[in-house]
């Protein structure tokens, strides 16, 4: 009976200990499907992550390229609008440069006709300026002319006078000829300046016919000079004028 019992417990004992080692590999068979199970699900999840971050990348770059395009886009036709507001500014400008030169030039011309209307006027205030002095200077030329004229004449009558023979006379001793103040003539002068020197001197050396002489060729000169140096010159003649006579009435009487 005894071994009966043992028997039974050891086949019990197998028996307990296949069920447990069948138990032990399913469950560790159930774990095994658990880990891959679940590694499966991992890997299918980094798949569906990288598709979806390659999904959104995709999406990004096409969004970025289509901003890129719209910016491209606005960018040619900001440029497009500034070239033909810049054409339209040119054309603009060339239009007002124009106006402008036409201005100028209507303006320049206005200023050179009223330039040459006051040079016009000018001219004719001077005209009239030179004509009123000639007006003013013909007493003075009128009594020039007279005054040479009678110098004329009285040089006429003294060579006729001379012309005649004198009756020689006899006297005891002959006058001493009075010194004569010699002035040096001065250097470098004009035909004018030496007739008058020359009058002067021949005034100052009582030499009068010469004087009249010397007298007549300036009053010759003066003749040809401009209507300036008329003026200029006048006071001399007019001075030398009458020292001259000045001289011919005191030796006279």
């Amino acid at each position: 009976m005894k071994r009966f019992l043992d028997h039974l417990e050891d086949k019990h004992q197998k028996r307990e200990l296949k069920r447990r080692a069948f138990l032990t590999k399913r469950r560790k068979e159930e774990v095994h499907k658990i880990k891959s199970r679940k590694r499966k699900e991992r890997e299918i999840d980094h798949a569906r992550s990288v598709m979806k971050r390659a999904i959104h990348a995709k999406r990004k770059e096409a969004f970025r390229k289509k901003i890129t395009l719209r910016k491209a886009k606005a960018l040619k036709k900001e440029q497009f609008a500034n070239a033909k507001q810049q054409k339209k500014e040119k054309h603009k400008q060339a239009k007002q440069k124009k106006v402008d030169d036409k201005a100028k030039a209507k303006e320049k011309k206005q200023s050179e006709r009223e330039r040459a209307k006051h040079h016009a006027i000018v001219q004719k205030e001077r005209a009239r300026k030179e004509h009123l002095r000639e007006r003013k200077q013909a007493p003075r030329l009128k009594a020039l002319a007279k005054d040479q004229q009678q110098q004329i004449d009285e040089i006429q009558k003294a060579i006729k006078q001379a012309s005649k023979p004198e009756p020689k006379k006899w006297l005891p001793f002959k006058k001493k000829q009075q010194p004569t103040t010699n002035i040096p003539p001065p250097k470098a002068l004009e035909p004018m300046q030496e007739a008058i020197y020359a009058t002067m001197k021949s005034i100052a050396n009582l030499q009068l016919p010469e004087a009249k002489q010397n007298y007549l060729i300036t009053l010759g000169i003066y003749n040809k000079l401009s209507d300036k140096d008329k003026e200029h010159y006048y006071d001399d003649i007019k001075s030398l004028y009458d020292d001259r006579k000045h001289a011919e009435a005191a030796f006279k009487n």
